[in-house]
């Protein structure tokens, strides 16, 4: 799959498309075949590494989370042993928070909570 990468700190220019291993899905966990996604400020301020003090989080002399982004919509690709509220072909949408990797053709998304 492509996925838009950086591996050093700085500015927009550091991200490139490559292409790396398609995520495989938990028991727990969705695949979700993103169509849309978002570049919000949390994305810039890592990639960027401002303030500094980012780097705290994210590595200190390289970024621990190679692969930004957030939020996303698409389709569910395939659903673990253990998820029974999504099915395959659905259209989904929602946000991984800072585990991030949504910039990519695919994400692994943890299954939500019961109703």
């Amino acid at each position: 799959m492509k996925a838009a990468i950086y591996t050093r700190y700085g500015p927009p220019e550091v991200v490139g498309v490559r292409d790396v291993a398609t995520p495989t899905h938990k028991d727990s966990e969705i695949l979700v075949r993103v169509r849309w996604t978002t570049i919000c400020a949390a994305d810039w301020r890592l990639r960027s590494a401002r303030p500094a003090f980012v780097r705290l989080f994210n590595g200190l002399w390289r970024p621990n989370t190679q692969i930004l982004g957030m939020e996303f919509s698409g389709t569910v690709a395939s659903v673990g042993k253990a998820v029974t509220r999504f099915g395959s072909g659905e259209e989904v949408f929602g946000s991984t928070g800072f585990r991030f990797g949504c910039h990519a053709e695919y994400v692994c998304v943890r299954r939500t909570a019961r109703r």
